[in-house]
């Protein structure tokens, strides 16, 4: 329960932030600071992002210093994307301060590296071959929340592949940005499940939400390392529809599909439709879920909405 208020409320930030209502925004993320200690790394960062953004220069380095204190830490260049960042670069203490969070980054990055767990359905039979599907965390996700979001697929007997990314960016939380290397940890995953289990080579998924929704479009219509039948991804972001190095005459030859459930209050709407577009024009065989008023963020239907996909992929 308590996540599922972290999650609304961050919600309500990501939609001050939208409607560009920063002093709202601010309100949130004080509460947020206060009600979830176990969120602190986000809940710091977005409080001094909120105070960066009103220009509340001291506050917000005050803030920074009294994160690094609590032991958090993240990459500078997030830091330096923090709204009037001319101004802060003037306060005696902020540099001092962002370099403390580099250099504590930087050690915990190198000790970081790339993880994975597998579920299987009810009733395992090791002898027998199963369609597989590979669930990719969201930014600032991990081994669990995936785990949350893709599990009810154990119960339409499909392994459950759940890679976490190498890419921390908080504690306990990883990110996909560098998509080169979490394409690499993918055909990293795949050929060591291959030398344990047996999988339907002819039914490999992969699927993700965010960021991991866009490397699994990547890894689906760019790179194929290994054998990908079908991609199953929710509200993917930073998404370039003409970037996407896309190979659609191979995906129509081996009968690949894309399945794609898009909130109209998502972020990245506009760059999902068009890239929804482009796969009608190609003829590439698509399924798609457009939810009403849904921002960035799963329906509270999903497991419904995914049995209807994992159909669609295996039919």
């Amino acid at each position: 329960m308590d996540e599922e208020n972290y999650q609304r409320i961050r919600q309500k930030l990501q939609e001050s932030f939208e409607k560009q209502e920063y002093e709202q925004g601010l309100i949130i993320a004080k509460e947020i600071k206060e009600k979830f200690p176990d969120h602190a790394s986000a809940a710091y960062f977005n409080l001094a992002f909120f105070q960066a953004q009103l220009n509340l220069i001291d506050d917000t380095v005050d803030t920074l210093k009294e994160g690094y204190r609590k032991g958090l830490w993240w990459d500078e260049s997030a830091i330096r994307m923090f709204p009037n960042f001319d101004q802060l670069i003037q306060h005696d203490e902020f540099n001092e301060v962002v370099n403390n969070y580099f250099k504590r980054y930087k050690k915990i990055r190198e000790a970081t590296s790339f993880e994975w767990e597998v579920c299987t359905p009810e009733n395992f039979d090791s002898s027998q071959k199963y369609p597989a599907l590979f669930a990719l965390h969201q930014g600032a996700g991990n081994i669990e929340v995936a785990k949350q979001n893709w599990k009810s697929a154990l119960e339409h007997d499909l392994f459950l592949a759940l890679p976490q990314s190498s890419q921390i960016v908080e504690p306990n939380r990883f990110t996909w940005l560098d998509i080169e290397s979490g394409l690499k940890e993918l055909n990293e995953m795949y050929s060591q499940i291959l030398t344990k289990y047996q999988i339907d080579l002819t039914k490999v998924f992969l699927s993700g939400f965010s960021i991991g929704g866009t490397l699994a479009l990547e890894a689906t219509f760019s790179q194929p390392q290994f054998s990908v039948k079908g991609c199953i991804v929710v509200n993917p972001t930073f998404i370039s529809p003409y970037s996407i190095p896309r190979n659609f005459e191979r995906a129509k030859k081996d009968g690949v599909k894309c399945c794609i459930l898009v909130g109209t209050k998502d972020p990245s709407y506009e760059q999902i439709k068009e890239f929804i577009s482009l796969l009608n024009q190609e003829n590439v065989e698509n399924q798609v879920y457009e939810i009403p008023e849904l921002a960035h963020a799963f329906p509270d239907n999903f497991n419904e909405i995914l049995a209807e996909m994992t159909d669609f992929m295996r039919a």
